[in-house]
């Protein structure tokens, strides 16, 4: 499996001087899209709906008065090779989150053209897709538009095709 580390500014500019089927084409695999930390709201609610990138509602679902280093980046990951990445705070790792609540050496991925498999690797403030929890060792089929969490720092999983809908979304917003 291959990662490449893009910038949410660079893909944006790929947006704009590409059609879907050709950024479609360019990026045959998954984004891993850092989304900062879940708000301590969203951790003790622990319910089925409270982790989306934007919220219209009345609650914050992410806190967005965060800075992190991540902030703004985006993971491409395609099935292209063998293996699989780590994800941790260990600078050891593929992809690295320097975030206490996630453990030095928290998950494993490996991609598919349309899909994210995801294992913890024993992980002490655990790891979630929509907030379910995922058992240690288990392998976790994770789809378009799924939220993982590592601790309380959170990726959204996309796929090109999804991703491309969004940033232009975001691009005429911007206008």
């Amino acid at each position: 499996m291959r990662v490449q580390l893009l910038t949410v500014t660079e893909l944006l500019e790929q947006v704009a001087s590409n059609e879907l089927e050709d950024f479609v084409d360019a990026y045959p695999g998954m984004f891993l899209m850092a989304m900062g930390l879940l708000s301590a709201e969203v951790i003790r609610a622990k319910s089925a709906n409270s982790t989306m990138a934007i919220s219209l509602g009345g609650s914050v679902k992410h806190d967005l008065s965060q800075n992190h280093p991540l902030a703004g980046c985006a993971f491409f990951l395609t099935p292209e090779g063998d293996g699989e990445l780590t994800v941790g705070r260990s600078g050891q790792c593929t992809i690295t989150v320097p975030e206490p609540s996630v453990s030095d050496l928290h998950c494993s991925l490996s991609a598919t053209v349309d899909r994210v498999e995801l294992v913890d690797l024993g992980s002490k403030n655990g790891t979630s897709v929509n907030l379910k929890p995922v058992s240690p060792g288990t392998t976790v089929s994770v789809g378009d538009e799924e939220i993982i969490s590592l601790g309380r720092y959170s990726f959204q999983v996309m796929s090109a095709r999804a991703l491309y809908s969004e940033l232009k979304l975001l691009q005429l917003v911007k206008r």
